[in-house]
């Protein structure tokens, strides 16, 4: 908003209060209603996978209720606060979703953490067979995960390096391009390293978190009387929720990171330079397109289910003799 003199208000008019309010509306809005879809796609796709199994009732169900309660709860705690971020102004609107973002994952791990099914049970099984981490995420979806997070986790050093570019024929200060509420630099402002920095330390631990979550899944003992077939799907429901939240969380911090970038090149015109004009509107079309792809991957990851994952009963578990 620029320095202001000594004495003057810093409320906004109220037209661009409204505006503010509508964007933050909508910063915040479109990642519940996705989550939320999310949520309730995952707990319908297990509750159907266990009514045709004939298992939705017990402990089962109770894991597929706890797990979806969490979600939720994760995701109130993270619009709350992003409801206390938007209400200062000058705080970047990123924030709030990246905060619903934050709540997901972790009301998706306090799910799998906490809805663990009982082993208990007169009869132990076990399966000869040894479970990872990486048999329950889709190789694509790892892949990735693992490609946003290394661009991620690289940006403090690239826009720490990055040169900066001089527009030709701009006279110093901000002449080329003026409207209200944007003005035009005369070369590049590369984001600062410490919103980059903030940003690769956010994905490293939800890289950390979700790898830890993960192994949960893995390492568990499978539920005793139960089916080991219904087991291992949502085994893999499991798995592919908490990549999807991981998932979503980098796109959407390298979509922000990249839509700073944008603004950083801010190119008058193609004509004054032409390769960092093109820059900019790549980035900033990548940008947007990661954000999208951020929010897919929660619906895509999370509320479907991979029936075919399962092993076929007879082979799924070897009931150890008195």
């Amino acid at each position: 908003m620029g320095n202001l003199p000594p004495g003057s208000s810093t409320a906004l008019p109220p037209f661009l209060m409204w505006l503010w309010l509508i964007v933050a509306g909508i910063a915040i809005g479109v990642p519940v209603i996705v989550i939320t879809a999310a949520l309730l796609l995952r707990a319908r796709a297990a509750r159907a996978t266990l009514r045709e199994s004939g298992h939705l009732t017990g402990p089962a169900r109770g894991h597929v209720t706890r797990v979806t309660r969490c979600g939720l709860v994760g995701l109130g705690v993270g619009a709350l606060t992003a409801l206390a971020l938007v209400a200062d102004y000058r705080r970047p609107g990123v924030l709030a979703v990246l905060a619903c973002a934050c709540g997901y994952l972790g009301g998706v791990l306090l799910g799998e953490y906490t809805g663990q099914p009982p082993a208990r049970g007169p009869v132990r099984a076990a399966r000869l067979q040894a479970r990872r981490p990486t048999d329950y995420v889709p190789r694509w979806a790892a892949a990735a995960a693992a490609l946003s997070a290394v661009l991620v986790l690289a940006a403090p050093i690239a826009f720490a390096v990055a040169p900066v570019i001089h527009y030709p024929g701009c006279p110093p200060g901000w002449h080329c391009v003026s409207s209200p509420g944007w003005v035009q630099r005369d070369q590049t402002a590369w984001p600062a390293w410490p919103g980059t920095v903030t940003a690769a330390a956010v994905v490293a631990a939800a890289l950390v978190l979700g790898a830890a979550g993960l192994r949960r899944i893995a390492a568990r003992p499978g539920p005793a009387g139960g089916s080991e077939q219904v087991d291992d799907v949502l085994r893999h429901q499991a798995g592919r929720a908490i990549l999807g939240a991981v998932l979503g969380l980098e796109m959407l911090v390298l979509g922000y990171l990249l839509l700073t970038g944008s603004a950083g090149l801010a190119v008058p015109n193609a004509a004054t330079a032409p390769g960092p004009y093109l820059g900019e509107q790549v980035m900033s079309y990548a940008g947007g397109g990661c954000a999208v792809v951020g929010l897919a991957a929660w619906l895509v990851l999370s509320g479907r289910i991979r029936r075919s994952a399962a092993p076929p009963p007879d082979q799924a578990a070897v009931t150890p003799g008195p």
